[in-house]
């Protein structure tokens, strides 16, 4: 799980935008640059599933924060995942991003061990089956 705050310029809409800097504009591109990371070989999936930002519809948003889920099936991935997130840059220079967050736990990747450790577990369910 991440976060991503993004701090821009306020300014009025309607009669100075240029002074502005939007933090939900910015929000959207990253949006659009994390989702481009999905597939991959193993599967990985990355989801901005909560949005939020702006205070009045006439004001260039100055604040605007996502919540993002990222899944991944090898720690090869989860790396890749990591860095390209906590190291995502701005599009706009004007507009700050802080990425907080990070892997929670890591996949369970099939291998001779966690094979081994299913047919352990299996036979062991098997022997105490009623």
């Amino acid at each position: 799980m991440f976060t991503i705050e993004a701090r821009g310029r306020a300014a009025h809409a309607g009669l100075e935008p240029e002074k502005g800097a939007s933090a939900i504009l910015e929000l959207a591109r990253q949006t659009d640059r994390l989702h481009s990371l999905n597939g991959g070989p193993g599967g990985i999936s990355v989801n901005v599933g909560v949005f939020q930002g702006g205070t009045l519809s006439n004001v260039v948003a100055e604040q605007a924060r996502a919540e993002i889920d990222v899944r991944f099936s090898t720690a090869d991935e989860a790396a890749l995942l990591k860095s390209e997130i906590l190291n995502l840059r701005p599009f706009d220079d004007r507009v700050e991003l802080i990425v907080k967050g990070g892997i929670n736990r890591p996949p369970l990747e099939r291998n001779e061990k966690v094979a081994r450790l299913f047919d352990h577990a299996r036979a062991l369910a098997e022997s105490t089956a009623l």
